[in-house]
């Protein structure tokens, strides 16, 4: 399918975000704005995206509790799992 010209501007800025992601030293990114509705859930999922295709390990958390997008999107359930061995001496 044909991308539409908003759709191509997008993927760039994406490709250019995670472009400096890469170059910076840093291993954990947090994505956050001031208002509802900016897109972080949408950007976070594209990077996660951009990031594996360059074979990078990726570990995307839906930490919004009261309204996941992001599990929502990619059909997974929340579960509680119990780690064995954690904390133990």
């Amino acid at each position: 399918a044909q991308l539409s010209a908003p759709q191509i501007a997008y993927r760039e800025r994406v490709k250019k975000i995670r472009f400096e992601l890469e170059q910076s030293s840093k291993k954990v990114w947090l994505l956050t704005s001031t208002k509802k509705k900016q897109g972080k859930s949408s950007l976070a999922l594209a990077l996660a995206c951009s990031l594996s295709r360059n074979r990078r390990k990726v570990l995307l958390l839906d930490l919004h509790f009261l309204s996941p997008n992001l599990t929502g999107w990619l059909s997974v359930r929340p579960q509680l799992v119990q780690l064995v061995g954690v904390g133990a001496k």
